[in-house]
């Protein structure tokens, strides 16, 4: 609420504000409302920043030196300097940066701000003398993929992580030049032949005696599978179906096979594995269609899928009765089941040999040109493309 006072200024509550002018003709007010600012909550954790090369102490036989560290903020890097030069960002929190030493002992210092202002800083101290020598040698760690690894492409990209406190002269993947990506990183895209591939990574560093080093990487090359070929289904009976297939003739050997069913030919639902070329899918509904993908699959990945459909056999029709219309006819009726069509037999014994058959009918069906007086047995089978079962009675 606002209290106005006669020809003045009012006298609001918290916030708000009310001024009335008033002349001989007219009168204006103006409210205006100051609504309260909703505090937002400000970042004051600091980032983290360290140098993880040079180590500190550390004598370098060489003016020139790549500094490397990290630096990590939950919202977020803005820079990092080295020395007051702005450090390069290489992948996740990585940062480096080649400065220049003067004879002597030289303080490397690194500052990281993040987005609010925040900084953190470190140093490390080395000492540059042109005369010393350098015997250690570059470090060399397979980044991706790990050595000794499984991969289903015959290109792929080698990627290693090279340090040394001198910096690094030369990299080589499999007696080719690497490219530099960022900070201590290298890599070099190699083509590889099916089965076993090794590569020699090498690295020289920028000290006088040129130190070299280098580890060993064994690559597998094993193809994905192609598509199994010859896919086929049949029903068993009204709750199983039996599927086979062809194992793939291209591609890399399978170890596996992956079946997985579905009701609408859209999504499927895996139901088993098998390292063999054919498999029985139980617990199915009488007369229902199904549908079913089989996928070979080895360390490398999965094949696409093959897909084929069959359908179960139909339950046998319940309820089986039949009641005379007359001394020359009966009629046989009987509870539908999922079926596309049934069939009534006729015979003059129980389970003996029908007499005539009568297809394509629906319950109930009325059986005429009898003779009076006879005893007659009345079968009726539920049939679709699988097959069909039978109730008498």
């Amino acid at each position: 609420m606002v209290a106005a006072v006669k020809g003045g200024e009012s006298r609001p509550t918290t916030g708000t504000i009310v001024r009335i002018d008033s002349s001989r003709d007219s009168m204006m007010v103006t409210v205006v409302v100051r609504r309260p600012m909703v505090p937002v909550p400000h970042d004051t954790t600091r980032p983290i920043v360290t140098i993880t090369s040079p180590t500190q102490g550390a004598t370098i036989g060489s003016a020139n030196l790549t500094i490397q560290g990290r630096a990590i903020d939950a919202s977020g890097i803005a820079y990092v300097k080295v020395n007051d030069s702005t450090a390069l960002f290489g992948p996740g929190d990585a940062w480096s940066l080649r400065v220049r030493l003067v004879p002597g002992a030289n303080t490397i210092k690194a500052i990281a701000a993040d987005s609010s202002g925040n900084r953190d800083s470190t140093s490390t101290t080395v000492t540059y003398d042109s005369t010393a020598t350098d015997t250690t040698p570059p470090t060399i760690a397979s980044v991706s993929p790990e050595r000794d690894s499984i991969v289903g492409s015959a290109s792929f990209t080698v990627r290693v992580d090279v340090r040394d406190d001198n910096g690094i002269k030369t990299v080589s993947i499999g007696n080719q030049a690497a490219s530099a990506v960022s900070g201590s990183l290298y890599e070099r895209v190699v083509s590889l032949v099916e089965g076993a591939n090794s590569f020699v990574v090498s690295a020289t560093d920028a000290s006088s005696r040129s130190n070299r080093d280098s580890i060993a990487i064994t690559l597998t090359y094993l193809p994905v599978p192609s598509m199994p070929t010859g896919f086929v289904a049949s029903a068993m009976d009204t709750g199983r179906i039996r599927i086979q297939w062809t194992a793939p003739t291209a591609g890399g050997a399978p170890s596996m096979y992956t079946i997985a069913e579905s009701a609408d030919s859209v999504t499927f639902t895996p139901v088993d594995s098998t390292s063999g070329t054919s498999d029985t899918v139980a617990g199915l509904v009488a007369g229902t269609k199904y549908f079913f993908r089989v996928s070979a699959k080895n360390r490398s990945g999965a094949s696409a899928p093959a897909v084929v459909w069959a359908t179960t056999i139909p339950a046998a029709p319940v309820g089986v009765v039949t009641a005379v219309l007359s001394s020359t006819s009966i009629r046989v009726s009987w509870s539908p089941v999922v079926a596309s069509s049934y069939i009534v037999y006729r015979s003059a014994t129980s389970g003996g040999s029908a007499l005539d058959s009568f297809s394509s009918v629906t319950s109930p069906y009325d059986c005429g040109g009898l003779s009076p007086n006879t005893t007659y047995f009345f079968s009726v089978k539920a049939v679709n493309g699988a097959g069909a079962l039978a109730s008498g009675c």
